[in-house]
């Protein structure tokens, strides 16, 4: 019998080293540890030892060395020609956070001493809302925000570190670009018979037109606004055009829908009368007979079968559209900048014929006279425009309680005209 054996044959590849061995210092001569050393051709690296030695291990053709530490600019070592290496490192710029505090003054935040939250433009643009006050929502620690009702345009509740009153205003002072804003709720009506809720004025802030919000937190907010700031104060800076640019156009468009998250549940066994019969003049709801096809005479006079309409009032409601678009021009040089922003808000909502559209100009503009004098210019114009807001409250007034929501099941909203 003939055995047959694999044979199998092992070749190492072995490639030239050479080590590499350096000392590694600041500016006055005193050893770092714990500088890194990298090698970015062979991806090799270690780190300097107690006394700020190191040894590396790399390929005869490494050329370079890479060494970086904290608070240190990197160098960058040509090791082509030598094994052996000395670097002084030198002391790296400290960068600090710059926020706007009162009057548009930049200061560095560590030098603050309160509480102090920024938030950049990128966080308003991403998911655009209709109310800059719910943009807020879960950027920074200590704000709450509420919204007051679901209508177009409704007002929004912001609080920050709660309430401080419990009869008085617990608003924050708004500040755009230094000029305070009024930011109450303004309703009509009465709060038991229904009112209507037609906004804050903080939503006539344009997302697109902010640079940058700093929130400043607790009472030492108001020593740089006096009482009004007591509960704390947002600050508001807007674009302004930038050094270099002859003219930037950009545009930015955002579409959203909406459908209702979540309606009441109910029975779809009896139908609209009293004690059990049928009544076209009684329209309350599951107080008729039980429903099983019967033949009736309906509210429009024509003789039909009973049934029920399990979706009469997701029916009611239709699918509202959001539509943002805004284009702005900028520019400017050493000397001079300009900004001009258009806005067109427009939106339907989930009730028929409600609608909201809100359309603002606005145009920044400064001027640098002499090394410390310099001077803006802003101008915003905003105007809003709104129908079919339903009133709040429980009582008459409110449509969706009384009719919607009572209406019998075995009505179909096709038949009726809104």
């Amino acid at each position: 019998m003939l055995l047959l054996l694999p044979v199998f044959f092992a070749t190492d590849i072995i490639e030239a080293q050479r080590a590499i061995t350096g000392t590694v210092t600041d500016q006055a001569g005193d050893r770092m540890f714990g500088a890194n050393i990298f090698a970015p051709l062979s991806q090799l690296g270690t780190t300097t030892d107690v006394d700020g030695n190191f040894l590396l291990e790399v390929p005869d053709d490494e050329t370079l060395l890479v060494i970086s530490f904290t608070g240190f600019e990197t160098q960058e070592v040509d090791i082509s020609n030598t094994n052996v290496v000395a670097v002084q490192m030198a002391q790296g710029e400290l960068l600090g956070e710059l926020v706007i505090t009162a009057a548009g003054i930049e200061r560095q935040r560590k030098d603050l001493g309160y509480s102090i939250s920024t938030i950049k433009s990128e966080e308003f643009t991403v998911a655009r809302e209709t109310n800059i006050v719910n943009a807020l929502a879960g950027k920074t620690s200590g704000v709450q925000i509420t919204n007051q009702s679901g209508n177009l345009g409704g007002s929004s509740k912001i609080l920050i570190r709660g309430i401080n009153s419990l009869s008085g205003n617990n608003n924050p002072l708004w500040v755009v670009d230094g000029v305070p804003v009024f930011d109450s709720n303004i309703s009509t009506g009465s709060r038991i018979s229904g009112g209507f809720d037609i906004g804050n004025r903080a939503q006539d802030i344009n997302p697109d037109d902010i640079e940058s919000i700093s929130i400043l937190k607790g009472a030492a907010a108001a020593a740089l606004y006096g009482s009004r700031a007591a509960n704390g104060a947002i600050i508001v800076t807007t674009k302004r055009g930038k050094a270099g640019n002859n003219a930037n156009i950009t545009f930015n468009s955002t579409m959203r829908f909406d459908n209702p998250l979540r309606l009441p549940d109910f029975q779809n066994s009896y139908a609209q009368g009293g004690r059990g019969k049928f009544e076209v003049e009684n329209s309350q709801n599951g107080w008729g007979p039980f429903i099983q096809g019967q033949e009736v005479v309906d509210f429009r006079g024509e003789t039909t079968n009973l049934e029920a309409f399990p979706n009469n009032v997701a029916d009611f409601y239709e699918t509202g559209a959001t539509i943002i678009n805004n284009l702005a021009l900028s520019g400017g040089n050493e000397y001079n900048d300009y900004r001009l922003s258009l806005t067109a808000l427009n939106q339907t909502g989930i009730f028929p014929g409600s609608e909201l559209d809100r359309y603002t100009a606005s145009f920044n503009s400064g001027m640098k006279f002499a090394q410390n004098i310099s001077s803006r210019f802003g101008l915003n114009f905003v105007r809003t425009t709104s129908a079919g807001r339903v009133a709040q409250g429980a009582n008459d007034p409110n449509v969706l309680t009384s009719i919607i929501n009572g209406l019998p099941r075995n009505i179909d909203v096709a038949t009726l005209d809104f």
